[in-house]
């Protein structure tokens, strides 16, 4: 009674056109995501950035950066204490967040780029067996 029940013939073509079309709509879901992302990492980092040079100027680190180029002799002399020193004054909370948002963007970017390219490509032709 039911040995000679067959699928429709279309049936294939429409359940890969149908997985198609969900790799698309995800691909879409991950541009924006990975957009609205990268524009909130981008509007973070304008003050991000303010804020780790107003720190990098106020601290210490500025001062002792600039003795190399100054007075390098001095720098060289006493080198140990010279980067004890650099490493007590470096703003590194300030570094800290401003890299992170750097990285961030530069990964949400990525992430959009390859969703787009993945929903804006042409649907592949199929092959029926």
């Amino acid at each position: 009674m039911m040995e000679n029940i067959e699928p429709p013939e279309n049936l294939y073509r429409d359940i890969l056109t149908r997985i198609g079309r969900e790799k698309r709509r995800i691909a879409r879901i991950q541009f924006a995501l990975s957009g609205i992302t990268a524009i909130v990492s981008v509007i973070a980092l304008v003050p991000a950035g303010f804020y780790a040079f107003r720190e990098f100027y106020q601290s210490e680190f500025y001062q002792y950066l600039s003795a190399i180029f100054s007075d390098g002799g001095i720098a060289l002399a006493y080198w140990k204490e010279f980067l004890l020193s650099l490493a007590e004054s470096a703003p590194l909370l300030e570094s800290t967040i401003l890299l992170s948002l750097i990285f961030v963007f530069m990964g949400t970017l990525k992430l959009a780029a390859e969703s787009a390219k993945n929903f804006a490509s042409p649907p592949r032709s199929i092959k029926l067996i």
